[in-house]
């Protein structure tokens, strides 16, 4: 008989067992074993282990001391917790072993073997583990609870600091108060006061209107997360290319530019688009970018780059009432563009962005030049800047002019032939919306190179709306949501006001209408 010279290894898995606290383990335990040199020993070990086989293994050692062991790792564990047990330096471990051992001793005298050190244990129990995922889910929830508990405080806390502010200085803009509050706490006043107003049922109640090709897609603000409702129009006019949202007569009214004319829809009498017709042999592949219906609701003008300034009569929806082309206000041809940098960001220069100063004068752009209208005159507003208008948005008491280059001016009401610029960022602006807060507005910047800033002009607060897109083509903003189309104009991207941080959703509408998206606009349902 030839026996190793040094120890063998031998592995035993004990399942089944269960501890004190009801926890089921498993258990695996590992020594080394030898054979005992001595003559009578090995007669043991031939008579005990070999008398059926002709060498003996690992398995076959394990197999011979399994119940032995099995039984007393049953009675040591059922007197110890999981927790002991599972725990790498314990107590529960040390009176295991000797229990092991103790029964593992009279079972090796008999078949002239001993079990030696070093020994191990690995241990697992299934239901110990899902009751320590429980046990910290729960603890992350009662931490959770305990945050937003907090949170809550501190948020009722900046907004009674901010409602003493204003208490004090009923003249001070919301803007302005928040510039009173210090700089660490500006972010979370502004999302506090943001989460409030989106809460409120102004905003819940309003809708984003989309249009792409023949469709008008609407997206309730309740719901943002479910697919817009399409809504199909008429083609007699070509595809559309612009939406805005007008009160007429106490009702909203979107107005709806088209190749050839536009149409004005009071929701949800979708069935019934009043049709106003400019021409329907107009060979332009380009629409009317913006339509403004004027305060007594007895008239609309429209914005065409080939086609000029256009009016119709309420009444008349056959043909326009005038026309006033490009050529008769744009006499010379616009300057040039720096070399060093890119004033443009479209080749067509013709008039958009129309906006109401008053109940009769109008604003509107053409490249970087801007002109009002009367009804019967237009004249220029001079201006330095070579860059192109990418934005009219209108102010209570003024109207604010974005521009391609960053620079953003104001124009007073009641001046409307002073510009005065009062900001410039150092970025280039593809597009630019407002995001309603208080009783004032933010600004809604998407730069070429990187996210949408959301801007204050009476505060140095300035917050960003992330998304994996650059160069987004079209913002705006409601008190709930802030909405963008992305740079192929196939997606319309939402986040809530409040965070900016990531995407609420993002809905890939043009799979669905088989149009790129021309416009979109916030508006009453």
């Amino acid at each position: 008989m030839e026996l190793r010279d040094e120890p063998l290894r031998v592995r035993w898995t004990f399942k089944g067992l269960t501890t004190a606290d009801s926890h089921d383990v498993s258990c695996i335990f590992a020594a080394s074993v030898q054979a005992v040199q001595e003559d009578i020993e090995r007669r043991m070990l031939a008579e005990v282990l070999l008398a059926d086989r002709a060498a003996l293994t690992q398995e076959d050692i394990a197999a011979h001391f399994q119940p032995a062991l099995q039984s007393a790792a049953e009675n040591a564990v059922g007197r110890f917790a999981a927790p002991s047990l599972l725990a790498a330096d314990s107590d529960a471990r040390s009176t295991l072993l000797q229990s092991l051992r103790s029964a593992a001793k009279p079972v090796a005298f008999a078949c002239g073997l001993e079990m030696l050190a070093p020994f191990s244990f690995e241990f697992h129990s299934e239901s110990f583990q899902r009751q320590k995922i429980r046990s910290m889910q729960q603890s992350l929830m009662e931490q959770q609870r305990a945050g937003e508990i907090e949170h809550l405080e501190r948020a009722a806390d900046l907004l009674k600091r901010f409602e003493a502010i204003r208490n004090s200085a009923p003249g001070l803009s919301a803007g302005r108060v928040l510039d009173q509050i210090s700089p660490a706490d500006r972010g979370a006043m502004l999302r506090t006061l943001q989460l409030a107003a989106a809460r409120g049922r102004d905003a819940v109640a309003q809708s984003l209107w989309i249009v792409a090709g023949p469709t008008l897609a609407k997206l309730d603000a309740a719901d943002p997360t479910r697919q817009p409702e399409l809504i199909p129009l008429p083609t007699d006019l070509g595809p559309l290319r612009s939406v805005q949202s007008a009160k007429i007569n106490g009702k909203t009214t979107l107005l709806a530019g088209a190749q050839r004319g536009f149409f004005a829809i009071q929701p949800p009498e979708f069935s019934k688009p009043k049709a106003y017709l400019f021409s329907a042999a107009i060979e332009s592949p380009l629409g009317f970018n913006s339509i403004v219906a004027r305060a007594d609701g007895n008239s609309f003008v429209g914005t065409h780059s080939d086609a000029g300034i256009v009016q119709w009569e309420a009444d008349n929806y056959a043909a326009p009432a005038r026309v006033v082309p490009p050529a008769q206000f744009l006499a010379s041809p616009f300057p040039a563009p720096p070399s060093s940098s890119s004033a443009s960001i479209s080749t067509g220069r013709g008039p958009k962005h129309l906006c109401a100063i008053d109940d009769q004068l109008l604003l509107f752009a053409a490249g970087p030049q801007l002109f009002t209208w009367d009804g019967q005159t237009i004249a220029p507003i001079p201006a330095d800047s070579r860059s192109e208008v990418v934005g009219i948005l209108p102010e209570p008491e003024s109207l604010l002019v974005v521009r391609y280059d960053g620079t953003i001016s104001r124009l007073d009401r009641r001046v409307p032939h002073e510009l005065q610029e009062i900001q410039h960022r150092p970025v280039r602006i593809r597009a630019a919306g407002a995001l309603p807060w208080m009783d004032s507005q933010r600004l809604l910047l998407a730069s070429e190179d990187g996210a949408i800033a959301c801007v204050g002009l009476e505060d140095q607060l300035v917050t960003e709306f992330v998304s994996p897109h650059r160069g987004l083509r079209i913002v705006a903003g409601s008190a709930s949501l802030v909405a963008a189309v992305s740079p192929d104009r196939q997606r319309v991207i939402l986040w809530n006001a409040w965070d900016g941080q990531r995407p609420l959703t993002e809905i890939y509408l043009a799979a669905r209408t088989r149009h790129r998206i021309a416009d979109l606009t916030f508006a009453d349902a």
